[in-house]
């Protein structure tokens, strides 16, 4: 009986809430459920590293981007920076 709608590139329930943040709204509880959808990825030693990130993030930021982004902050310098790639992302 509801409906998700792609407004402004984001997918919304009931044209109001991305789906992400619709399952804690309980006026939106007949159409969300809390189960997610989840995908287990061994981390390998040959991964230079990993972001983990929101819709909100991903929304606006593309893999490769992500991964411009980051890198210059992380690989190949003496001091790795997290804090510093986090903050440059947002």
């Amino acid at each position: 009986g509801g409906y998700v709608d792609l407004i402004r590139g984001v997918w919304r329930v009931q044209g109001c809430l991305a789906v992400s943040r619709g399952i804690g709204d309980q006026h939106l509880k007949q159409w969300i459920i809390a189960e997610p959808e989840t995908k287990i990825v061994r981390i390998k030693p040959v991964y230079e590293f990993l972001i983990m990130a929101s819709d909100g993030l991903w929304d606006k930021v593309g893999n490769q981007e992500a991964v411009d982004i980051a890198r210059p902050l992380l690989v190949g310098v003496d001091e790795p920076q997290p804090l510093s790639a986090c903050r440059r992302l947002v």
